[in-house]
């Protein structure tokens, strides 16, 4: 099964790690904390959203909380194996608590697509 795990407020303010399917080491959770970094608030400023590549996990963000109206917030889900962003949008259709947290903009299988992948 796909390890994934949650970057950003669950439920109140305050930002960190929250794995949602799988176990993960103390590295995984650093480099995912990473995202909270100048370079991704500035990537996101452009078109509201970022995706991103860990080693096996893929990235997609947003500047933007659910849970806390603050300027700053992130929300970001990190998904193993995935591909494309259709990865990204079966899990977040699989998880209604996960699939709020993104509701200001969710993935669209528009923005990395199967096709773009098979061209490589």
């Amino acid at each position: 099964m796909k390890r994934i795990a949650y970057y950003g407020t669950w439920g109140g303010k305050g930002h960190f790690v929250r794995p949602i399917v799988g176990v993960f080491t103390k590295q995984e959770f650093e480099a995912f904390e990473r995202i909270d970094t100048p370079v991704y608030h500035e990537a996101m400023t452009t078109d509201g959203y970022a995706y991103c590549q860990y080693e096996n996990f893929m990235g997609y963000c947003i500047p933007f909380s659910a849970d806390d109206k603050r300027g700053g917030c992130i929300t970001a889900i990190f998904v193993e194996d995935a591909k494309c962003s259709a990865d990204i949008v079966q899990v977040l259709e699989q998880d209604a608590r996960l699939s709020f947290q993104f509701w200001k903009r969710r993935p669209k299988i528009s923005d990395i697509p199967k096709e773009v992948l098979s061209h490589e």
